[in-house]
C-alpha cells in the first residue's frame, strides 16, 4: 500500500474513531438521564402505592361503618315492625 494510501485511510479511521469516542460520551449522559428518571418513578411509584393503600383503608372503614349502620336499622326496623304488629292484633 503506498504512503498516500495509508495516510488517507489513516485520516478517515482517525475521524471515525472521533466520532465513535463522541458518541460513547452521548451514550453516557443519555445512560446517567435513564437512571435518574428510573429513580424519579421508582419515588412515584411508591407514593402512589401508599396513596393506594390509604385509599384502600378508607374504603374497608367505610364498608364497615356501613355494615353496622344497616345492622342497626335492620334491627329498629324488626322492632318497630313487631310493634306495628301487636298494635295491629290489640285493635
Amino acid at each position: 500500500m503506498d504512503r498516500e494510501t495509508r495516510e488517507f485511510l489513516e485520516r478517515k479511521f482517525g475521524a471515525i474513531d472521533d466520532k465513535f469516542s463522541g458518541m460513547d460520551g452521548k451514550f453516557s449522559g443519555i445512560d446517567e438521564q435513564f437512571e435518574e428518571t428510573k429513580r424519579y418513578f421508582g419515588v412515584v411509584a411508591e407514593g402512589l402505592r401508599n396513596d393506594v393503600r390509604q385509599v384502600a383503608e378508607g374504603v374497608v372503614n367505610l364498608d364497615e361503618k356501613l355494615d353496622r349502620k344497616v345492622t342497626e336499622l335492620r334491627q329498629e326496623m324488626k322492632a318497630e315492625f313487631s310493634e306495628v304488629k301487636s298494635m295491629i292484633k290489640v285493635s
